[in-house]
């Protein structure tokens, strides 16, 4: 069972939690006491995992129809589908937003308060790309995707294309702190 997603959070202010997903299914969480598995079934491929500080929890996978998002609660873990469609290669909580941002493909971008419905937020700049990897803190959201393409996000600006990088490659990952 390969994992390939981790997140971390806080429940009941106090105890960090840690949140994996990977393929087959599999979400594992650690609540400060001890692990805990669930099982999604064979069919469901988790891409990422995010936890936001009050409690909700969104894991992305795919089945082979697409894209399936599911959401819980860290005080109860009862877990509901809440969305199902085009396909979402990632998911973080962006402080920036306060909400849920999901990135996928041709352009499509998908936030949420609280992972229970979702909203197309793709803005022009966005449109057509192929998006991989979303990042935020408390100031601003980057995304990244094929042929080098970098979105950035700011109160103050807004949407934006950075252009001028040179980069031409496919880009999987942003990070950052």
């Amino acid at each position: 069972m390969p994992l390939r997603a981790i997140a971390k959070g806080i429940k009941n202010d106090e105890i960090q939690v840690i949140a994996a997903a990977g393929d087959a299914g599999t979400v594992v969480f650690y609540d400060g006491i001890g692990w805990t598995t669930y099982d999604f079934g064979p069919d469901v491929d988790f891409k990422a995992i995010s936890i936001r500080d009050n409690g909700s929890v969104v894991a992305l996978g795919m089945k082979a129809a697409g894209s399936v998002m599911w959401t819980a609660s860290l005080t109860d873990f009862e877990w509901s589908e809440t969305y199902s469609g085009d396909v979402l290669r990632d998911v973080c909580f962006s402080p920036a937003l306060n909400r849920f941002i999901a990135v996928g493909d041709n352009g499509r971008i998908l936030t949420s308060v609280s992972g229970d419905s979702w909203a197309d937020l793709t803005p022009s700049v966005a449109e057509g790309a192929n998006l991989k990897s979303v990042f935020s803190n408390s100031d601003e959201v980057v995304i990244v995707g094929d042929a080098g393409k970098i979105i950035y996000y700011s109160d103050e600006g807004g949407w934006k294309v950075v252009s001028g990088t040179g980069i031409t490659e496919n880009l999987l990952h942003v990070s950052g702190k």
